[in-house]
């Protein structure tokens, strides 16, 4: 992939984009793709081998979204840090985190989790149940059983992400360098629409049980994590979903080819930052790394819960330009 020419790279990706997706939207495939090489090109110039060929190869996969937002979000940083870091050790054993930079004499190390696309044989938006309680996953399959029973097809109810989320947050845990002054350890969770949102919302605060839910829930939760400061949500997979007509039933985001790959957008991305430890940092550096991640919790938090409903209303009224 190396050897070939722009015009020829971007043709072979073109090509394999279209063999492989039947509802791409055709008139933002040219600045997706051209961003794409943009950024791989950026990417090379600063001597970090992303593995263009892998990510090609992975169209069509499940892993090619997780792929596009890791790459989306690391570009974004690399280039607004000169001291951008690819594939750092934990300094612990043998395993990597993403990337880190430093900001003034605080440095930053960053580990990405991105969800997978739910396959959904139907055009029909899923039904969310956010059920909290231990029973959850029970009642979640009686309900499902209960609809096939009665010819609705399946995917129409949509999957809980919990234990996707616990186990992201246990790899990230054991990949991410130990805590230490001066430094912080953040997760980022990709989603690919608001749905896996809400269900990461309803993990954090929407029960008693949830990891975010009172100052005990925290502390328990800063003891099973003991690597990890922080943790942003946002829906980077949306875009590239959108512009690939991934799921029929999924409504066009207001973006435009290159907009899928910019990790700084309120739509459709809605990138929003959680403290685990909000003590061990003073007030400006809390301004600072939020700033930095482009959130938009202050939003959210003036709503109160259940935040799983105020993350579709405030999602529309960003949408409708009234905020």
């Amino acid at each position: 992939m190396v050897n070939l020419k722009n015009t020829e790279r971007e043709d072979f990706f073109k090509n394999k984009l279209c063999e492989t997706y039947n509802n791409l939207e055709y008139d933002k495939l040219g600045d997706y793709i051209t961003k794409f090489f943009k950024i791989i090109d950026e990417f090379s110039s600063k001597g970090i081998d992303i593995k263009e060929k892998e990510l090609i190869k992975a169209v069509g996969k499940k892993d090619y979204i997780s792929y596009a937002c890791e790459i989306s979000i690391m570009y974004h940083f690399l280039s607004k840090y000169s001291n951008f870091k690819y594939e750092v050790s934990n300094g612990r054993d043998k395993k990597n985190f993403d990337f880190s930079f430093s900001i003034d004499i605080l440095d930053i190390n960053i580990e990405i989790k991105s969800f997978s696309s739910e396959k959904n044989n139907s055009n029909q938006s899923p039904i969310k149940l956010c059920l909290n309680d231990d029973n959850d996953d029970i009642l979640y399959r009686m309900i499902k059983e209960e609809y096939e029973k009665n010819g609705i097809s399946d995917g129409i109810v949509s999957n809980n992400n919990k234990k996707v989320i616990l186990d992201f947050l246990k790899k990230a845990n054991s990949q991410l360098p130990n805590r230490k002054k001066k430094s912080i350890n953040v997760v980022v969770l990709c989603t690919q629409d608001l749905d896996q949102y809400a269900d990461i919302l309803c993990h954090f605060f929407d029960s008693k049980n949830a990891m975010l839910y009172s100052i005990q829930n925290i502390n328990t939760t800063c003891k099973r994590y003991k690597n990890i400061d922080a943790i942003v949500v946002c829906n980077m997979g949306y875009g590239h979903i959108n512009i690939l007509g991934i799921h029929d039933r999924t409504k066009k985001a207001p973006i435009n080819g290159s907009d899928a790959w910019d990790y700084c957008l309120s739509i459709p991305n809605l990138p929003m930052l959680f403290w685990l430890r909000p003590n061990d940092f003073n007030d400006e550096e809390q301004k600072n790394i939020s700033e930095i991640f482009f959130s938009h919790t202050g939003y959210l938090k003036k709503e109160g819960p259940p935040y799983y409903i105020h993350i579709f209303d405030l999602y529309n009224k960003i949408l409708k330009s009234k905020l």
